[in-house]
């Protein structure tokens, strides 16, 4: 009875160390969120094949940031051009009613024309994580343009084996100047779960493999003659956790070769600021939460950047 009871016990402790966990739209961007993702170098490159149920993917010491860490704000659809909301904040169109944009100061389609003033849109479902379209102004033109069908980034909730694919199109087209059409394949498997070790910090994640086939299509009316131009298959490699609403750790790689390493912003340190002043700031680094123990003269102001971790709100169907 003994050796029964310590074998259910040891049983125990191993689905313990490998449980898996779930993502859903609560673990996701949303309107308000501030994504930081951080560029690294592969110091020892990664075996991305390495994957499976109750996998331990040891990458302590894999990783050098690169440069300082980007910063994404998940802006409301209110504040983006009118023009743009009248194809992502329409209720009746429940298809691309988005939840989030995000901005960039220009874009360069297929290497033939750059847009500037453009916005990518997402929604955020209990259902779907979807990429919505996007919109650009060109010679300040507005131009908008639906993903049609959406790009489904993820199915959720996710969980260890879930299997997506979704096939996506998106065109631009300025009368008698150009067209523009993107087409795209996405297929998701979730092939593996279990602990990353990555900097000195242990998460609890899922493994999410993504293929994604992309062909752009152009044609110049000035011209008279279009092309397409199929971009080299894109494999991207994430593991995802419920401690950050970016992937922890993700690659993407091109024809087999890594192109991107990005990690979460797991590199933030507080060390300058405990210097600065007379405070003990631990622990360090830090995942959740910190604390800071000193005392304060004057009007004193502490600004502390890190990853802001996901808010727990309703959502809509």
């Amino acid at each position: 009875m003994k050796s029964s009871l310590l074998m259910l016990f040891g049983l125990a402790i191993g689905v313990n160390a490998f449980s898996q966990i779930e993502i859903t739209t609560n673990h996701l961007p949303d309107e308000g969120d501030v994504l930081i993702q951080q560029n690294v170098v592969q110091n020892t490159q990664v075996d991305v094949a390495i994957t499976g149920a109750a996998t331990v993917w040891d990458f302590d010491d894999y990783f050098t940031p690169l440069g300082a860490p980007t910063v994404t704000n998940c802006i409301s659809i209110s504040t983006t051009p009118f023009t743009f909301q009248l194809f992502f904040n329409n209720p009746f169109d429940q298809e691309h009613d988005s939840d989030y944009a995000t901005g960039i100061d220009q874009l360069d389609l297929a290497g033939q024309f750059t847009v500037e003033d453009a916005y990518f849109y997402y929604q955020n479902r209990t259902d779907r994580f979807a990429n919505t379209g996007m919109a650009a102004s060109l010679n300040s033109i507005p131009l908008g343009a639906q993903s049609t069908p959406v790009d489904v980034i993820y199915e959720l909730p996710l969980q260890f084996e879930n299997e997506s694919s979704s096939y996506s199109e998106i065109n631009f087209e300025v009368p008698t100047m150009f067209y523009y059409r993107l087409q795209q394949t996405r297929t998701n498997i979730v092939d593996g779960y279990g602990t990353l070790i990555i900097n000195g910090n242990t998460f609890d994640v899922l493994r999410v493999r993504s293929e994604i086939e992309a062909t752009d299509s152009v044609y110049v009316d000035q011209f008279g003659f279009g092309f397409n131009l199929p971009r080299p298959l894109t494999v991207e490699y994430k593991w995802l956790s419920q401690d950050f609403i970016v992937p922890v750790l993700q690659i993407n790689t091109q024809n087999g070769i890594a192109t991107t390493t990005q990690t979460a912003d797991i590199y933030t340190s507080v060390e300058e600021l405990s210097n600065a002043l007379d405070l003990n700031v631990y622990p360090n680094p830090a995942v959740e939460s910190i604390q800071i123990n000193g005392s304060f003269s004057g009007n004193a102001s502490v600004m502390i950047r890190g990853s802001f971790r996901k808010r727990s709100f309703h959502k809509k169907n």
